[in-house]
């Protein structure tokens, strides 16, 4: 009976030392997509509407599409070490990939020039599930950091993922407002560019730089003034958290 009872307890100490081991490995791809991410949409993405510039707009929101994909499995394969319940995985995953599909139905049929109803319907779906499942990831990695007695790199690859985090959660955040308030960032002539300009507009108010565009309505501008708040206390969390070490 010992036996048994040792054999079963002995488990989740092995599992446990597997993601000691590889959780910095872990949290490393995952910072280097998401920073491969937002030079995508930054950078590379308004580079190519510069006529002078090598990069076509095509081919930069093909660059653009290959980050994010990797950037989903990067996603995937955090989630698949840090979620006990492989149901609860398995889920995120479907949702994810249903995400996916959604998109590349609405840009492959360039629906938000043919059919701006049905737009808004995917696009706000594949919105929310991205909001979802950003804030599911957030609450795993702020769990991971903040309950867990990690080495000072394990903790400082979590925080930097957990901060650009923030940023695409309320980039996707942006990008609902405008599909249920049409127009307030951006016009709907130009709704293919929304969440460039949703990701841009976060990584400006992350940065704690000036918007380059303010004209915005009152209730994004008071979401931005939030975003700016939460990434601060978040960034004094880290700080206390790492001086108790």
């Amino acid at each position: 009976m010992s036996d048994v009872t040792q054999e079963k307890t002995s488990i989740p100490a092995e599992e446990t030392s597997v993601l000691d081991k590889r959780r910095p490995l872990i949290y490393t791809f995952l910072l280097i997509f998401q920073i491969l991410s937002l030079v995508s949409n930054i950078v590379i993405i308004p580079a190519s509407k510069d006529s002078n510039t090598a990069i076509s707009f095509d081919t930069a929101n093909l660059i653009n599409l290959i980050f994010a994909l990797l950037l989903t499995a990067a996603n995937l394969v955090f989630l698949w070490y840090f979620i006990k319940k492989r149901i609860i995985f398995w889920i995120t995953a479907v949702l994810f990939f249903i995400s996916i599909a959604l998109s590349f139905i609405s840009a492959v049929f360039d629906l938000h020039a043919t059919n701006f109803p049905a737009f808004r319907l995917l696009f706000g779906i594949t919105t929310f599930v991205s909001i979802a499942v950003i804030c599911f990831t957030f609450f795993i990695a702020v769990r991971d950091i903040f309950g867990e007695k990690l080495k000072i790199g394990s903790a400082l690859l979590g925080a930097a993922n957990i901060y650009l985090l923030i940023g695409s959660g309320f980039a996707f955040v942006y990008g609902f407002i405008n599909i249920m308030m049409p127009g307030c960032m951006v016009p709907i002539a130009e709704m293919n560019n929304l969440f460039n300009t949703c990701v841009i507009n976060s990584t400006y108010i992350l940065g704690g730089m000036d918007l380059p565009d303010n004209n915005y309505a009152g209730a994004v501008k008071n979401l931005m003034m939030f975003e700016s708040i939460f990434a601060h206390l978040f960034a004094v969390f880290i700080v206390g958290r790492l001086l108790a070490k």
